[in-house]
């Protein structure tokens, strides 16, 4: 009893001797150097007990700068923002807190902690906090002739530097040498983005990785998720597959694959930089091929179809007042009594002629206002029939669909049932006020058997253009909606307090915004088409000129045919009432 009382003795003489050292601690070049560090920052965050460092970081502050600070008691209270970077100080001698604030703190954000340690505790703390992958801390002494402790994990050293050497501190701070410090990540094939040709990677992603590793001076590992899974998924009772399933059990530390930015139910994880964005669309079967013998009449639009209507039958009605109130039909010496015939038979089969380059000479009178009408069908019909001959040839030998599906409320008329095998796409079409998508998410099924597909699925629509373009086996007949689900950004996916994600962020932002990532890309398809033919990756397919069969021209005969039938008809209608008789 009597020892444990001494030691609590000394202990409690310990703790008065480092609080009045504290006490008796110039803070001012200590604030000022923090201030330098954190010059790019609008707002400083501080956790300290310490009335005299307070009341002296709020001084220099009024007087010399204009930083926002914000004060707390105990971190705990702390909750910053993660969209906006703070510098953090605090002042404590307990590991704990440094470490709680650091957790707290925005992955990259800088810690500056005060206190009073030998410089063997210092590094042992240092290390400390390495093994729980934590960086960026530096650890400030005070006074006037105070030192400054960084570490520099990736060399396993401890800098000391002079309190007012502000200029190596920062530099020191800002590492741009991870040493050939391996990191581990997850690579998959994910055309036309990263493409797996012949083992090796190309694309997008592969270029980034090397990227990364040139500037940054690390060896990155990438494999294919070892569950045979691509980017998996969280499921309600904590399991994970794929990539997510890798980060959770530590066999990667980044999926290197551009990924849906989006909640997937794994608050430890977060994203890159953007680098992209893409849409998530619905992928049906294409339109039934149109039956060749309905090819004559997609020569020309419908709309189209109507204009010739309309000028056709203008035509007939215009030429059947002229003759009608023509007054030289009352003459009894009319030679040529045909162009005066008004009767509708007539003068639609006069229009009709006209139409088609046949008309004879005693069709249409010599009047100016006959040879005008004349002369302008003959202009009119000049063009379309050369339209038509020349278009004839093309729809008749091409193989026509019939429109495709292209927008969500053609989608749920189709009655088509939507699938996945992503369960971290089961929200897509939740949330949302849009009518035509609350009716497609009862349509819509996740399955876990890929040979249970059905028609109409669910895909990013980046990928199945670029296979569509390439005429990728498989791809022949189906479509692409054009109306997409959603769209989303594109990043990586990693662990929320993974000590490299800022300095990955860093080169991910200066790769996009120079513009290398469209360069990138329109390298990658302008270059992928002979290396994907050579791999036999896509299906080649030449329609070679070729000789009109009877199937491209059975609209003829159709119209022949009915033709005949139904002058047959008439003609058995005329005979039986007498209009028409046998003449031995």
């Amino acid at each position: 009893m009597f020892f444990l009382l001494c030691l609590m003795g000394a202990i409690f003489l310990r703790e008065v001797e480092t609080v009045s050292q504290t006490a008796k601690s110039n803070y001012k070049p200590l604030i000022e150097l923090i201030f330098q560090i954190f010059k790019k920052h609008s707002a400083i965050t501080v956790v300290s007990t310490n009335d005299r460092f307070n009341d002296e970081i709020f001084e220099l502050n009024s007087v010399n700068f204009s930083t926002t600070i914000s004060l707390f008691q105990d971190v705990q209270e702390l909750q910053p923002p993660k969209d906006v970077s703070y510098g953090f100080i605090i002042v404590s001698d307990n590991w704990e807190d440094i470490l709680e604030m650091k957790k707290r703190a925005r992955n990259g954000d800088l810690i500056v902690a005060v206190m009073e340690q030998q410089i063997s505790v210092l590094m042992a703390f240092f290390m400390y906090a390495w093994n729980l992958k934590f960086k960026d801390i530096v650890i400030a002494q005070p006074g006037e002739n105070g030192e400054v402790y960084a570490f520099d994990p990736f060399l396993n050293h401890t800098k000391k530097f002079g309190i007012r050497q502000v200029e190596e501190i920062d530099k020191f701070l800002t590492p741009k040498n991870y040493h050939g410090v391996t990191i581990k990540g997850t690579l998959f094939d994910t055309s036309p983005i990263t493409v797996n040709v012949n083992g090796v990677f190309l694309g997008i992603d592969p270029m980034i990785i090397k990227t990364i590793e040139h500037c940054l001076n690390v060896t990155i590992e990438t494999h294919v998720p070892y569950d045979g899974e691509q980017f998996g998924y969280k499921s309600q009772n904590g399991s994970a597959t794929g990539a997510i399933g890798e980060l959770y059990t530590n066999e990667s530390e980044i999926a290197f694959n551009q990924i849906f930015v989006k909640e997937y139910g794994a608050p430890e994880l977060t994203f890159t930089n953007i680098i992209s964005d893409d849409c998530l669309c619905v992928i049906v079967p294409k339109a039934s091929i149109i039956p060749k013998w309905t090819a004559i009449f997609y020569v020309f639009s419908n709309q189209f179809w109507i204009v010739i209507f309309f000028v056709v039958i203008t035509a007939m009605i215009g030429l059947f007042i002229i003759r009608k109130y023509d007054i030289d039909r009352i003459t009894k010496n009319i030679q040529n009594k045909h162009v005066y015939d008004h009767s509708w038979s007539t003068v639609c089969l006069d229009v009709w002629q006209a139409l088609f380059n046949i008309t004879y000479s005693y069709a249409f009178s010599s009047k100016y206002h006959n040879r005008l009408i004349l002369g302008a069908l003959f202009l009119y019909v000049l063009n379309i029939n050369t339209l038509f001959q020349s278009s004839l040839v093309t729809v008749t030998t091409s193989q026509k669909r019939y429109p495709d599906i292209n927008t969500m409320k053609q989608l749920v008329e189709s009655n088509y049932h939507i699938s996945t095998f992503s369960p971290s796409l089961a929200d897509v079409f939740n949330n949302t006020r849009n009518p035509y998508m609350q009716k497609l998410s009862k349509r819509f099924v996740i399955l876990h058997d890929e040979s249970q597909r059905l028609p109409a699925f669910l895909t990013r629509r980046l990928k199945y253009s670029f296979l569509i373009s390439m005429k990728q086996k498989g791809t022949q007949h189906i479509h692409i909606v054009q109306e997409c689900v959603k769209s989303y950004r594109l990043a990586y996916l990693l662990h929320r307090n993974a000590y490299f994600l800022h300095d990955f962020n860093g080169i991910i932002a200066k790769v996009f915004e120079s513009g290398f990532i469209n360069k990138w890309n329109d390298m990658l398809k302008l270059n992928l088409s002979d290396m994907l033919k050579q791999n036999a990756y896509v299906e080649e397919h030449v329609e070679f000129p070729r000789p009109f069969t009877i199937i491209d021209l059975q609209t003829s005969f159709y119209i022949l045919t009915l033709g005949l039938i139904i002058s047959y008809i008439v003609f058995l209608f005329e005979y039986y009432s007498g209009r028409c008789y046998y003449v031995p």
